[in-house]
């Protein structure tokens, strides 16, 4: 259907900034990479607008602006075709390490591949307290939402079980059990007690999204009859990763989905095989909600980093890789190994890890270990 913009309002932003343009005059802001500038043209028939609702007599966006949850396409004369879905809500809860960077990352890659078809909503920051997820629904969550992110931090047992209480997720995803919090979690047994107190929260319709490379998740003796969908890489999974190219300037990969022969190709410009995995949790979410594969495929082709999570910055002559958002013995790994994949000489700027109670010493020589293999210089 037609909606004219003079007269319901709308703003055009983009992905990154989310800016809104004086209403009734439609533009669309580009990035231009090599300069670093903003520049602005005229919308084109048949470009692809995020939009956000916001009130003719004032020009200060709505809270529904935070992410661009509605998608048009414009058809000319301030005229756009607008597809949306008035379904109920859904709740969809992604499960992190708490301070493992790449897991927090994965929120967003979520995020960016449910709002190609839905208004979706995820928590901000790192707002993954009972307090952060109270705050992210009662001053964040509008009516014109209907998928709600929670991200769900732990660092001992039954945190999490306390925020599922609160939210009801009807899918749960657990991406890589680590050794993240060992040291309040006191065992790596309650480390995965912990995390699967997602699974073992949801209802009986629920959807629990787990890894099948991952031997803690496959040993672990679900209490849930709820359906799983596995996702991998190196083993036979419902949704199955292959033909995995990864550099320096980006990764692609074919998918196999469960029930259809076909594979798909993906491309993305996040580093590293552990994306894969994050997208791979993403897409077994964005299936099973029956989002069109062609939607996947371009949401996943526009994720950009976060910052501080393997993003790669380039300065001069190098190329920088801010990972300074936190560290894990598991995502400390996944740092170097983007690493390795890069020209020239290495360089590792680290602090090490802490939290990891007795083991903390061992954790430690072993990313020592690590690093002496791909590293040129250290500085500490």
């Amino acid at each position: 259907f037609n909606i004219d913009i003079e007269e319901n309002g709308y703003g055009i932003g983009d992905t990154t900034k989310q800016m809104t343009s004086p209403v009734g005059t439609l533009k669309k802001y580009i990035e231009n990479d090599s300069h670093k500038k903003k520049y602005i043209k005229e919308l084109e028939i048949g470009d692809l607008l995020f939009f956000h609702r916001q009130s003719l007599n004032d020009t200060t966006p709505t809270p529904s602006n935070r992410y661009p949850g509605h998608v048009g396409i414009y058809i000319g004369e301030n005229q756009f075709i607008h597809a949306s879905s008035d379904e109920e809500k859904v709740v969809i809860t992604s499960l992190n390490d708490y301070w493992l960077n790449r897991l927090v990352g994965s929120k967003n890659i979520l995020n960016t591949v449910l709002s190609s078809e839905f208004n979706s909503y995820p928590t901000p920051k790192s707002f993954n307290t009972p307090y952060g997820l109270m705050k992210s629904i009662n001053n964040g969550l509008d009516k014109f939402d209907n998928v709600f992110i929670a991200e769900m931090g732990a660092c001992k047992l039954k945190d999490i079980k306390i925020l599922c209480d609160l939210v009801h997720p009807k899918y749960g995803i657990i991406t890589t059990i680590g050794v993240a919090h060992l040291e309040t979690f006191k065992s790596e047994e309650n480390i995965v007690k912990g995390k699967f107190e997602l699974v073992e929260s949801l209802p009986s319709d629920g959807v629990a999204i787990l890894n099948r490379d991952d031997q803690k998740q496959v040993n672990y003796k679900i209490k849930n009859n709820c359906k799983v969908i596995w996702i991998g890489i190196d083993n036979d999974a419902d949704i199955k990763a292959s033909s995995i190219n990864l550099s320096y300037n980006g990764t692609s990969f074919k998918v196999k989905f469960k029930g259809d022969e076909k594979e798909y190709q993906f491309e993305t410009k996040l580093l590293g095989r552990h994306n894969i995995y994050n997208i791979l949790d993403s897409l077994a979410v964005a299936y099973d909600l029956k989002v069109p594969i062609p939607k996947m495929q371009m949401a996943v082709k526009s994720l950009v980093p976060t910052e501080h999570r393997l993003n790669l910055i380039k300065y001069k002559d190098m190329f920088l890789i801010d990972d300074a958002f936190n560290s894990n013995p598991t995502g400390s790994k996944m740092a170097l190994e983007v690493l390795n994949m890069m020209p020239g000489k290495k360089i590792i700027v680290t602090p090490g890890m802490i939290e990891l109670g007795p083991h903390q010493y061992d954790l430690n020589y072993k990313f020592g270990e690590y690093i002496a293999d791909v590293c040129d210089e250290v500085i500490l």
